[in-house]
């Protein structure tokens, strides 16, 4: 049996637009599905990643301050940045800055020591890992290998180049490509729909992992998972959800998800852990079925 890392990550938010129809209460889920998420992981000791998304922190801290202490306490507190001005995303270097300074500024303030980060609907780019190696961030995990999408109007999500789900220090010219960067990328676990290759590249399009098969059908979670990790030795398998989505989940499914992934030895972790037991994979160890490989000195990674 496959030895099985997982990192269960959660971008704290308020109710989409869309949702508002069958929910009034844009902060139903922290009044209701969050509470019992951090029962059930208090009782089976399982940590977690908790991404604070940055203009809902103030909301956050005005009415639910407990409900972030405790997360901290038994997981990490991190930082969720949408690159919104509230009309339209805005991905310069300056904009990029600016919020981000802010939402970091604003947790450390409180005592929280945030070194983890995700970009709103998976946006990352070189500025951004820029801003983050300036503000002494460790870890980001916005990348899903494979995904190819326009959440919204003016922005592109394209990390069709990320093709491993491996961990690997990013290059800081593209940062789906290995490079020196002192931030650890963390892939989210994306499942494979299409491979193809040209003589210079590889591309991946694929889609993340289905939480509600995941909390629903553990067993055969787990099952993917060690399947995925048989192709991708030293994958960390990293699920990303959201908190409106345990509107959709029973207490019963994700009690059950923890017992059957403890029986199974399943090792749960947070993102800083997972950096803090990183061990680089030398290249000649890496197997080369990637992006670009142009001349021997030049070497990409897949991520």
């Amino acid at each position: 049996m496959v030895d099985i890392k997982l990192a269960l990550t959660i971008d704290v938010e308020p109710l989409p637009r869309k949702m508002l129809v069958l929910f009034r209460d844009k902060d139903i889920p922290l009044n209701t599905a969050f509470p019992t998420l951090l029962d059930l992981t208090e009782k089976y000791n399982i940590p977690m990643t908790y991404f604070i998304t940055h203009d809902y922190w103030d909301k956050i801290d005005l009415r639910f301050p407990h409900l972030v202490q405790r997360a901290s306490e038994n997981g990490e507190v991190a930082s969720h940045v949408h690159f919104s001005d509230g009309r339209i995303y805005r991905t310069d270097y300056g904009f990029q800055r600016m919020l981000i300074e802010s939402a970091t500024d604003s947790l450390r303030s409180q005592g929280f020591n945030v070194r983890s980060f995700r970009g709103g609907a998976h946006f990352f780019n070189r500025d951004t890992l820029r801003v983050l190696e300036e503000l002494n961030y460790s870890v980001d995990s916005s990348i899903v290998p494979g995904l190819y999408a326009k959440p919204v109007r003016g922005l592109v999500i394209d990390h069709r180049k990320a093709t491993s789900l491996i961990p690997y220090f990013p290059s800081r010219n593209d940062p789906h490509l290995l490079g020196h960067s002192t931030v650890l990328e963390v892939p989210l676990t994306s499942y494979p729909i299409l491979r193809f290759r040209t003589k210079a590249m590889e591309f991946l399009v694929a889609v993340p992992l289905d939480f509600h098969v995941i909390f629903q059908k553990p067993l055969f979670a787990i099952f993917k998972f060690q399947k995925l990790l048989m192709k991708e030795p030293g994958a960390v398998i990293t699920i990303g959800f959201h908190t409106y989505d345990l509107l959709h989940i029973r207490r019963y499914d994700i009690e059950k998800f923890f017992t059957t992934a403890k029986r199974m030895n399943v090792k749960f972790c947070t993102l800083s852990e997972v950096r803090k037991s990183y061990k680089p994979i030398s290249e000649q160890s890496i197997r080369i079925n990637f992006a670009f490989q142009t001349y021997s000195k030049l070497f990409y990674m897949p991520i």
